[in-house]
């Protein structure tokens, strides 16, 4: 049937309260459950003409498509869940600044009982290495004190974040920067 939004996966991503999303579309799912556990078979997908993903003070948004599945892994049972954009536009607050093909968030978790599922979620966030048209975006970042202002740019960018759930801590934070050019202009303070 139709689903009208995507805060089911509130459930899944709860031990992550900063990451959300928002879209509608057809949900196809098979749930297999033993003794209030989550079972290889269970699997989901939702197809999306527009689905948001926030987290923090960024989102992005574009068409995609939403795909969960429980599955025997090394000897483990594991859960994945997958939000991934085609075509998307990526902002901070509200000024889109960067565009590209395959924005991707994935969580992982083996904790599978529903009495308390998915505590131990782990969680990577990856930007492709995508379009960045107007490197002026990123003026916001400067201090105004420093007396530079970045007048134009443009290049490409890519970058990875991983979360754990079960430690609380985040790693791979980074920004990679190719092909770009920028015009910067200094001023007296």
């Amino acid at each position: 049937g139709r689903v009208p939004d995507l805060h089911f996966l509130k459930g899944y991503f709860r031990r992550a309260p900063w990451l959300k999303f928002d879209g509608a579309g057809q949900l196809e799912a098979t749930v297999e459950v033993k003794k209030g556990v989550l079972m290889p078979g269970t699997r989901f997908a939702v197809d999306s003409e527009e689905i948001q993903a926030q987290f923090m003070d960024y989102r992005a948004h574009g068409s995609g498509k939403v795909r969960g599945m429980v599955r025997q892994a090394g000897g483990k049972t594991i859960s994945t869940v997958s939000v991934a954009l085609n075509d998307f536009g990526f902002a901070r607050f509200d000024e889109e600044y960067v565009f590209g093909n395959g924005f991707t968030v994935t969580g992982t978790a083996e904790r599978l009982d529903l009495t308390d599922p998915f505590t131990d979620v782990k969680i990577a966030i990856d930007l492709p290495e995508s379009n960045l048209p107007n490197f002026g975006a990123y003026n916001s970042y400067i201090p105004s004190e420093s007396c530079i202002f970045i007048y134009q740019g443009r290049g490409r960018i890519r970058s990875h974040f991983d979360f754990d759930a079960t430690t609380n801590s985040a790693s791979g934070i980074n920004l990679i920067f190719k092909y770009f050019y920028i015009l910067l202009l200094f001023s007296r303070c």
